[in-house]
């Protein structure tokens, strides 16, 4: 779950050694462990946890305290809530299942919104294959999530929300499309059923079927509809798919303005604040010109913790399916990695394509089994220490409901023998995050850096053959440089595969 690249940290202070990087994956979280209900004991300043009760200290005068390893504050403890154990890895209740406050109180389960472009350009069987593929969506969570609520929005030239029977419950044209807060409103005050899918799966498949592709393409407005839906209910999982440019209400990004743009950049940040997931599918026609916008509809899903596809019609069917199975472990994933001053974080990969700042937690949204993130580390300074702590802390929602925060912490041993650092050193890791970070400078459309950041590491490798598997690293690296700077064949397919980047794990690079 928590692992670094170094098994010791140099004395000295580092400048072009091997890089300390950390990774973190999230495939344990959605295993049976053994938990303490309750909040820990933490520092009162940086949030640290004490995991150690070697740390405690009794003064006749200050009382039972401890100082904390990694900003040196000290925080007075109740001896009766002290840990009896060392407590390297232990995951904390902090809050047991409470019912969402929605305006729906019978709202239970989770929630799915599709909203899908009619326009005209869906014609000639990419609207029958989206059909299908809801249709087959549908069928599957009956048997498989009968609780779920499934809701459909539909934009073309207006914006239809639609219910199980088939009905408009709310159009949204003219004007109004030019309008966030009318959108928001209209929205929020629509009278829509949410009901569970096994009750109306054989109404949404008539419905489905009856969709026919009509003019042009309000995509903003589709979104904030859907997005409105989902907040007032907690939050659930957002189905946007499009084929074709945004061009009618707010949000269009036909015109070099970046007012639609930075739309798309506020509602991304809202559903990463409101529970909600997006899934972006773009749909292409072979040998056609480009024209989604997938790099700025990307920030979607790389905020709230989606996947971006960018599709034929032949491929859509397939790409639902591979929604469908994806299982979110944890939701509201929030992080944070708490070193010493002589450790200092100086970059964090595998979030959104932005760079976070690594001493503020980090928001991720949902993750699945297979997300991992990179933090590089340097040292600041000559580490005194003999051994530096590193924790990390995990706070997430669990399937049931339930606050949780994880906490691993990590000691790492000072060493002053140069071989010794080396030998022992996890080459996989640094290659993981240095992909992570190539895909990240190629998805902002800066290709030389993408090359510059792996080719500095192959160096790196070259010089420290001892390390191990150092040659199978060094031929992963090479693969992934050659993918990286292949052309792409458009703007938009070009945006994805850098995306995918951003987000590929250790576990897949070197499978």
């Amino acid at each position: 779950m928590f692992k670094t690249s170094f098994d010791f940290i140099l004395g000295r202070k580092t400048k072009e050694d091997l890089p300390y990087v950390a990774s973190l994956s999230f495939e344990e979280l959605g295993k049976p462990k053994e938990v303490i209900v309750g909040k820990p004991i933490q520092c009162q300043r940086c949030g640290g946890v004490l995991t150690d009760p070697q740390s405690i200290k009794k003064d006749p005068k200050i009382g039972t305290h401890f100082v904390c390893a990694f900003c040196g504050t000290l925080n007075l403890v109740d001896p009766k809530d002290l840990p009896s154990h060392l407590m390297e890895d232990v995951d904390f209740i902090i809050e047991e299942a409470m019912e969402i406050k929605t305006t729906k109180p019978e709202v239970t389960g989770d929630n799915i919104v599709a909203v899908i472009d009619i326009s005209g350009s869906m014609s000639g069987g990419k609207l029958e294959a989206v059909k299908r593929s809801l249709t087959e969506t549908i069928k599957d969570l009956k048997v498989n999530a009968p609780q779920t609520k499934f809701g459909l929005i539909a934009f073309e030239s207006q914006v239809y929300l639609i219910n199980f029977k088939g009905g408009k419950t709310l159009t949204v044209s003219g004007d109004d499309l030019h309008s966030q807060e009318k959108v928001a409103e209209k929205f929020s005050r629509a009278n829509y059923d949410f009901l569970d899918v096994e009750k109306t799966a054989s109404k949404w498949i008539e419905t489905l079927s009856k969709l026919e592709p009509m003019n042009n393409t309000a995509l903003g407005p589709g979104l904030l509809g859907g997005y409105t839906l989902l907040k007032m209910r907690g939050g659930g999982r957002l189905l946007l798919l499009t084929d074709g440019l945004a061009n009618t209400g707010f949000g269009s990004l036909e015109s070099p303005s970046t007012t639609g743009k930075n739309f798309y950049k506020e509602i991304a940040e809202s559903c990463k604040y409101n529970n909600i997931i997006v899934d972006v599918v773009g749909v292409r026609e072979e040998a056609a010109e480009s024209r989604l916008a997938l790099k700025t509809l990307g920030d979607l899903a790389l905020e709230t913790g989606g996947d971006i596809y960018y599709v034929t019609m032949q491929e859509i069917e397939r790409t639902f399916a591979d929604i469908r199975g994806k299982g979110y472990i944890a939701r509201e994933v929030e992080v944070k990695m708490l070193t010493p001053p002589s450790l200092k974080i100086v970059d964090v990969t595998g979030t959104a394509y932005e760079t976070p700042k690594p001493e503020e937690p980090i928001r991720l949204g949902g993750v699945t089994e297979d997300r991992e993130i990179y933090f590089e580390m340097q040292t600041s300074k000559e580490v005194k220490e003999e051994e530096v702590p590193i924790q990390a802390q995990i706070q997430y929602v669990d399937p049931q409901g339930r606050r949780h925060l994880r906490v691993v912490t990590k000691k790492v041993k000072k060493t002053e023998d140069e071989k010794q650092f080396t030998k022992t050193y996890n080459p996989k890791i640094t290659g993981a995050m240095r992909v992570q970070q190539a895909g990240r400078a190629a998805y902002q459309g800066k290709a030389e850096k993408a090359k510059e950041i792996i080719g500095k590491y192959q160096k790196q490798i070259a010089a420290a053959p001892m390390a191990p598997e150092a040659k199978v690293v060094a031929n992963v690296l090479q693969k992934e440089l050659n993918e990286l700077v292949a052309k792409a064949e458009s703007e938009d397919e070009a945006a994805v595969q850098s995306a995918k980047k951003i987000r590929v794990s250790g576990k897949k690079l070197f499978e």
